[in-house]
Protein backbone atom coordinates (compact mmCIF):
# COMPACT_ATOMS: atom_id res chain seq x y z
CA UNK A 1 0.00 0.00 0.00
CA UNK A 2 1.29 3.55 -1.19
CA UNK A 3 1.96 5.07 2.33
CA UNK A 4 2.11 9.27 2.46
CA UNK A 5 3.42 11.64 4.98
CA UNK A 6 1.08 14.07 5.54
CA UNK A 7 3.21 17.41 7.40
CA UNK A 8 0.50 20.24 8.37
CA UNK A 9 0.48 22.50 11.75
CA UNK A 10 -3.55 23.36 11.27
CA UNK A 11 -5.48 20.02 13.11
CA UNK A 12 -8.37 20.56 10.85
CA UNK A 13 -6.62 20.98 7.66
CA UNK A 14 -4.29 17.44 8.30
CA UNK A 15 -7.10 15.60 9.69
CA UNK A 16 -8.97 16.35 6.76
CA UNK A 17 -6.40 15.52 4.22
CA UNK A 18 -5.63 12.23 6.48
CA UNK A 19 -9.45 11.28 5.85
CA UNK A 20 -9.06 12.05 2.27
CA UNK A 21 -5.85 9.95 1.61
CA UNK A 22 -7.54 6.88 3.59
CA UNK A 23 -10.94 6.98 1.85
CA UNK A 24 -8.65 6.51 -0.84
CA UNK A 25 -6.80 3.62 -0.13
CA UNK A 26 -3.67 5.55 1.04
CA UNK A 27 -1.75 4.50 3.96
CA UNK A 28 -1.18 7.40 5.75
CA UNK A 29 1.09 9.03 8.69
CA UNK A 30 1.02 12.18 9.74
CA UNK A 31 3.25 15.26 11.27
CA UNK A 32 1.77 18.45 13.17
CA UNK A 33 5.40 20.19 12.56
CA UNK A 34 8.22 19.94 10.62
CA UNK A 35 10.67 18.72 13.49
CA UNK A 36 8.38 15.76 13.56
CA UNK A 37 8.13 15.43 9.89
CA UNK A 38 11.21 14.88 9.13
CA UNK A 39 11.63 12.60 11.91
CA UNK A 40 8.90 10.61 10.85
CA UNK A 41 9.88 10.88 6.98
CA UNK A 42 13.82 9.14 8.20
CA UNK A 43 11.94 7.00 10.27
CA UNK A 44 8.89 5.47 8.04
CA UNK A 45 10.33 6.21 4.40
CA UNK A 46 7.00 7.29 2.79
CA UNK A 47 6.25 7.04 -0.63
CA UNK A 48 5.46 10.77 -1.33
CA UNK A 49 5.17 13.64 1.30
CA UNK A 50 2.70 16.54 1.02
CA UNK A 51 4.02 19.28 3.48
CA UNK A 52 2.58 22.93 4.29
CA UNK A 53 4.90 25.97 3.52
CA UNK A 54 4.45 28.01 6.03
CA UNK A 55 5.01 26.45 9.54
CA UNK A 56 6.40 27.70 13.01
CA UNK A 57 10.14 26.95 13.85
CA UNK A 58 10.74 24.75 10.81
CA UNK A 59 8.77 25.67 7.37
CA UNK A 60 8.48 23.89 4.54
CA UNK A 61 11.58 25.15 2.86
CA UNK A 62 13.49 23.63 5.82
CA UNK A 63 12.15 20.41 5.77
CA UNK A 64 12.59 19.91 2.07
CA UNK A 65 16.36 21.01 2.64
CA UNK A 66 16.91 18.75 5.34
CA UNK A 67 15.33 16.02 3.32
CA UNK A 68 17.10 16.19 0.41
CA UNK A 69 20.22 16.05 2.15
CA UNK A 70 19.44 12.88 3.56
CA UNK A 71 20.58 9.07 1.08
CA UNK A 72 17.04 7.51 2.37
CA UNK A 73 14.90 10.64 1.51
CA UNK A 74 16.56 12.91 -1.07
CA UNK A 75 14.28 11.29 -3.82
CA UNK A 76 10.74 11.25 -1.92
CA UNK A 77 8.32 13.12 -4.17
CA UNK A 78 7.49 15.94 -1.83
CA UNK A 79 4.39 18.52 -2.63
CA UNK A 80 4.10 21.52 -1.03
CA UNK A 81 -0.07 22.70 -0.16
CA UNK A 82 0.27 26.09 0.58
CA UNK A 83 -1.86 29.63 0.17
CA UNK A 84 1.09 31.40 -0.95
CA UNK A 85 0.86 31.59 -4.82
CA UNK A 86 3.73 34.48 -5.55
CA UNK A 87 5.97 33.13 -8.44
CA UNK A 88 9.04 33.84 -6.02
CA UNK A 89 7.54 31.41 -3.75
CA UNK A 90 6.95 28.71 -6.09
CA UNK A 91 10.42 29.49 -7.89
CA UNK A 92 12.03 29.11 -4.45
CA UNK A 93 10.13 25.27 -3.52
CA UNK A 94 11.34 23.90 -6.72
CA UNK A 95 14.59 25.64 -6.59
CA UNK A 96 14.82 23.51 -3.79
CA UNK A 97 13.86 20.36 -4.94
CA UNK A 98 10.00 20.05 -4.91
CA UNK A 99 7.95 18.33 -6.83
CA UNK A 100 4.70 20.33 -7.22
CA UNK A 101 3.67 23.14 -5.60
CA UNK A 102 -0.54 22.98 -4.68
CA UNK A 103 -2.45 26.21 -3.84
CA UNK A 104 -4.96 26.24 -1.26
CA UNK A 105 -7.73 25.72 -1.55
CA UNK A 106 -7.12 22.89 -3.93
CA UNK A 107 -9.83 20.46 -5.03
CA UNK A 108 -9.87 16.75 -3.55
CA UNK A 109 -9.35 16.42 -7.92
CA UNK A 110 -6.20 18.56 -8.18
CA UNK A 111 -4.78 16.60 -4.77
CA UNK A 112 -5.47 13.62 -6.09
CA UNK A 113 -3.87 14.06 -9.85
CA UNK A 114 -0.85 15.97 -8.40
CA UNK A 115 -0.12 12.97 -5.97
CA UNK A 116 -0.87 10.21 -9.16
CA UNK A 117 1.26 12.34 -11.27
CA UNK A 118 4.14 12.16 -9.15
CA UNK A 119 3.47 8.50 -8.13
CA UNK A 120 3.73 7.49 -11.70
CA UNK A 121 6.72 9.39 -12.18
CA UNK A 122 8.31 7.93 -9.06
CA UNK A 123 7.44 4.50 -10.16
CA UNK A 124 9.52 4.71 -13.58
CA UNK A 125 12.27 5.74 -12.28
CA UNK A 126 12.41 2.91 -9.68
CA UNK A 127 11.69 0.21 -12.64
CA UNK A 128 14.59 2.12 -14.95
CA UNK A 129 17.57 1.94 -12.29
CA UNK A 130 16.42 -1.45 -10.65
CA UNK A 131 15.95 -3.04 -14.40
CA UNK A 132 19.22 -1.08 -16.37
CA UNK A 133 21.88 -3.26 -16.76
CA UNK A 134 24.62 -0.19 -17.58
CA UNK A 135 23.32 0.66 -14.02
CA UNK A 136 23.55 -2.12 -11.94
CA UNK A 137 26.96 -0.73 -10.44
CA UNK A 138 25.28 2.35 -8.78
CA UNK A 139 23.46 2.23 -5.65
CA UNK A 140 20.69 4.99 -5.90
CA UNK A 141 19.37 7.60 -8.25
CA UNK A 142 21.25 10.33 -6.45
CA UNK A 143 24.37 8.69 -7.29
CA UNK A 144 24.16 8.23 -10.84
CA UNK A 145 22.90 12.07 -11.30
CA UNK A 146 25.95 13.39 -9.17
CA UNK A 147 28.52 10.91 -10.88
CA UNK A 148 27.48 11.25 -14.19
CA UNK A 149 24.74 13.69 -15.10
CA UNK A 150 26.04 16.26 -12.96
CA UNK A 151 29.35 15.79 -14.03
CA UNK A 152 28.64 16.30 -17.56
CA UNK A 153 26.77 19.24 -16.63
CA UNK A 154 29.35 20.88 -14.69
CA UNK A 155 32.05 19.98 -17.61
CA UNK A 156 29.70 21.36 -19.95
CA UNK A 157 30.11 18.06 -22.00
CA UNK A 158 27.44 18.82 -23.95
CA UNK A 159 28.70 16.71 -26.86
CA UNK A 160 26.48 13.47 -24.83
CA UNK A 161 23.74 15.21 -25.70
CA UNK A 162 21.74 16.17 -29.13
CA UNK A 163 18.80 17.15 -30.56
CA UNK A 164 16.23 15.35 -32.70
CA UNK A 165 13.96 16.92 -34.80
CA UNK A 166 10.00 15.57 -35.36
CA UNK A 167 8.86 16.84 -38.68
CA UNK A 168 4.79 18.08 -39.21
CA UNK A 169 4.11 17.66 -42.64
CA UNK A 170 1.25 19.00 -44.67
CA UNK A 171 -0.98 16.15 -45.58
CA UNK A 172 -1.82 17.57 -49.08
CA UNK A 173 1.57 19.38 -50.12
CA UNK A 174 3.52 16.38 -48.72
CA UNK A 175 5.80 19.38 -47.23
CA UNK A 176 7.57 19.82 -43.63
CA UNK A 177 5.95 23.23 -41.85
CA UNK A 178 7.26 22.57 -38.62
CA UNK A 179 9.24 20.75 -36.28
CA UNK A 180 9.48 19.81 -32.41
CA UNK A 181 12.48 19.57 -30.95
CA UNK A 182 13.30 16.21 -28.76
CA UNK A 183 15.92 15.93 -26.52
CA UNK A 184 18.24 12.36 -26.39
CA UNK A 185 21.20 11.65 -24.42
CA UNK A 186 23.85 9.33 -25.12
CA UNK A 187 25.97 8.91 -22.20
CA UNK A 188 29.07 7.24 -22.32
CA UNK A 189 28.63 5.44 -19.18
CA UNK A 190 25.36 4.49 -19.63
CA UNK A 191 24.69 4.29 -23.33
CA UNK A 192 21.44 6.05 -24.41
CA UNK A 193 19.21 6.72 -21.56
CA UNK A 194 15.65 7.21 -22.47
CA UNK A 195 14.37 10.46 -22.57
CA UNK A 196 11.90 10.26 -19.76
CA UNK A 197 14.09 8.83 -17.02
CA UNK A 198 16.83 12.22 -18.07
CA UNK A 199 13.96 14.57 -18.13
CA UNK A 200 13.01 13.41 -14.82
CA UNK A 201 16.55 13.41 -13.45
CA UNK A 202 17.02 16.85 -14.25
CA UNK A 203 14.20 18.12 -12.69
CA UNK A 204 14.47 16.64 -9.82
CA UNK A 205 18.46 17.86 -9.60
CA UNK A 206 17.68 21.23 -11.02
CA UNK A 207 19.99 20.28 -14.15
CA UNK A 208 16.87 21.10 -16.49
CA UNK A 209 17.59 24.55 -16.55
CA UNK A 210 21.26 24.14 -17.88
CA UNK A 211 20.16 21.54 -20.29
CA UNK A 212 17.18 23.45 -21.06
CA UNK A 213 19.28 26.41 -22.55
CA UNK A 214 21.38 24.38 -24.19
CA UNK A 215 18.46 23.02 -25.86
CA UNK A 216 16.62 25.90 -26.55
CA UNK A 217 20.14 27.40 -27.84
CA UNK A 218 20.93 24.76 -30.28
CA UNK A 219 17.38 24.80 -31.52
CA UNK A 220 17.75 28.38 -32.74
CA UNK A 221 21.10 28.14 -34.24
CA UNK A 222 19.90 24.98 -35.98
CA UNK A 223 16.67 26.58 -37.72
CA UNK A 224 18.46 29.42 -38.61
CA UNK A 225 21.58 27.35 -40.43
CA UNK A 226 18.86 25.52 -42.48
CA UNK A 227 17.44 28.69 -43.37
CA UNK A 228 21.08 29.70 -44.41
CA UNK A 229 20.89 26.47 -46.63
CA UNK A 230 17.94 27.69 -48.89
CA UNK A 231 15.75 25.68 -46.47
CA UNK A 232 11.85 26.76 -46.12
CA UNK A 233 11.44 28.72 -42.94
CA UNK A 234 10.13 26.16 -39.91
CA UNK A 235 8.39 26.85 -36.72
CA UNK A 236 10.25 24.59 -34.60
CA UNK A 237 8.79 23.40 -30.94
CA UNK A 238 10.17 23.59 -27.79
CA UNK A 239 9.05 21.52 -24.48
CA UNK A 240 9.55 23.24 -21.51
CA UNK A 241 9.40 22.12 -17.71
CA UNK A 242 8.32 24.18 -14.78
CA UNK A 243 11.76 24.90 -13.65
CA UNK A 244 12.88 26.42 -16.62
CA UNK A 245 9.33 28.31 -16.89
CA UNK A 246 9.57 30.02 -13.49
CA UNK A 247 13.36 31.50 -14.31
CA UNK A 248 13.44 35.02 -13.37
CA UNK A 249 15.45 36.04 -16.50
CA UNK A 250 13.27 33.77 -19.01
CA UNK A 251 12.43 36.29 -21.04
CA UNK A 252 15.90 37.75 -21.64
CA UNK A 253 17.85 34.80 -22.36
CA UNK A 254 15.06 33.36 -24.96
CA UNK A 255 15.67 37.40 -26.53
CA UNK A 256 19.16 36.63 -26.17
CA UNK A 257 18.90 33.33 -28.27
CA UNK A 258 17.14 34.51 -30.79
CA UNK A 259 18.90 37.96 -31.52
CA UNK A 260 22.21 36.42 -30.98
CA UNK A 261 21.01 33.88 -34.42
CA UNK A 262 19.76 36.40 -35.87
CA UNK A 263 16.35 34.15 -35.63
CA UNK A 264 12.84 35.97 -35.96
CA UNK A 265 10.57 35.21 -32.81
CA UNK A 266 7.87 33.31 -35.08
CA UNK A 267 9.75 30.30 -35.72
CA UNK A 268 10.10 29.31 -31.85
CA UNK A 269 7.28 27.95 -30.44
CA UNK A 270 7.19 26.83 -26.25
CA UNK A 271 4.66 23.99 -25.74
CA UNK A 272 3.92 24.21 -22.41
CA UNK A 273 1.71 21.21 -19.65
CA UNK A 274 -1.32 22.17 -18.72
CA UNK A 275 -0.34 20.84 -15.11
CA UNK A 276 2.82 23.76 -16.01
CA UNK A 277 0.39 26.59 -16.21
CA UNK A 278 -2.14 25.53 -13.28
CA UNK A 279 0.54 25.37 -10.66
CA UNK A 280 0.78 29.35 -11.12
CA UNK A 281 -2.08 30.44 -13.73
CA UNK A 282 -1.65 34.22 -13.02
CA UNK A 283 1.96 34.02 -13.34
CA UNK A 284 1.94 31.78 -16.04
CA UNK A 285 -0.66 34.03 -18.35
CA UNK A 286 1.60 36.90 -17.57
CA UNK A 287 4.85 35.01 -18.91
CA UNK A 288 3.06 33.86 -22.05
CA UNK A 289 1.56 37.57 -23.09
CA UNK A 290 5.21 38.39 -22.84
CA UNK A 291 6.08 35.78 -24.94
CA UNK A 292 3.60 36.76 -27.40
CA UNK A 293 4.19 40.05 -27.40
CA UNK A 294 7.73 39.30 -28.38
CA UNK A 295 6.43 37.00 -31.55
CA UNK A 296 7.45 33.54 -29.81
CA UNK A 297 4.45 31.09 -30.13
CA UNK A 298 2.78 29.35 -27.31
CA UNK A 299 1.41 25.64 -27.42
CA UNK A 300 -0.72 23.69 -24.87
CA UNK A 301 0.14 20.09 -24.38
CA UNK A 302 -1.66 16.98 -22.22
CA UNK A 303 -5.10 19.74 -21.90
CA UNK A 304 -7.73 17.69 -20.49
CA UNK A 305 -5.52 15.28 -18.40
CA UNK A 306 -5.35 16.80 -15.15
CA UNK A 307 -7.62 20.09 -14.87
CA UNK A 308 -10.27 18.87 -18.08
CA UNK A 309 -11.72 22.56 -17.59
CA UNK A 310 -12.37 24.76 -21.35
CA UNK A 311 -12.53 27.48 -17.97
CA UNK A 312 -8.66 27.36 -17.91
CA UNK A 313 -8.09 27.12 -21.43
Amino acid sequence: MTKILVIEDENSVRENLVELLEAEDFETIDAANGKLGINLALTEVPDLILCDLMMPELDGYAVLTTLRQEPLTATIPFIFLTAKATKADFRQGMELGADDYLTKPFTRAELLSAIDGRLKKQATLKQYFSTSPQLKAFNSEVLVVKNILHAAIEQGDFRQFFVEYQPQVDIHSGKIIAAEALLRWQSPELGRVATSELVALAESTGLIIPIGEWVLESVCQQNQAWQNAGYSPLCIAVNFSARQFTQPDLIKKIVHFLTTNNLEPHYLELELTESLIMQDINAAIATMNELRSLGVKIAVDDFGTGYSSLMYL
